[in-house]
């Protein structure tokens, strides 16, 4: 099992706040413990939660920040949603990028094969423009690069 990127800031933020504390994860299980949760959890669980495998459920965290860490209401759940979220827009933005550059390559070959292309966004069979086929011909015609 790897850590899970979207997690491994939130991780990190609740390592530094045991360290902040100057607790062990044993200390800290022990607190958790006694705040009703005996024997749910072990220490390896909390070692999971600080590298990134898993986060621990909400009344859990509520716990920590209230109890035991003393943190502001909301800090590591509100902090877990706000990196999941950056990490899915992170995603999504790699995902256009991807399908731009998808597209750009089929309006290059079609505008180098004389055809027509499947525009995605717009969702219907287009003719590459007069740019899309001078960008085709500089691009089979640079050094370099092999025409077929």
């Amino acid at each position: 099992m790897r850590p899970k990127r979207e997690l491994k800031k939130f991780s990190n933020l609740l390592k530094r706040l045991r360290l902040d504390r100057v607790l062990t994860q044993k200390q800290l299980l022990d607190q958790l413990h006694k705040g009703g949760y005996d024997q749910k959890y072990s220490k390896a669980d909390i070692s999971k939660w600080e590298h990134g495998y898993y986060r621990p459920p909400a009344e859990v965290l509520e716990i920590l920040e209230t109890d035991i860490l003393k943190t502001p209401p909301g800090l590591l759940l509100n902090a877990a949603d706000y990196f999941e979220e950056a990490e899915l827009r992170r995603q999504e933005n790699i995902i256009s990028e991807l399908k731009q550059y998808i597209q750009k390559q089929f309006r290059l070959l079609a505008a180098a094969n004389n055809q027509q292309f499947f525009d995605i966004d717009a969702g219907k069979w287009v003719t590459p423009s007069i740019d899309d086929q001078l960008e085709s011909y500089q691009h089979s015609a640079s050094p370099g690069t092999q025409s077929h």
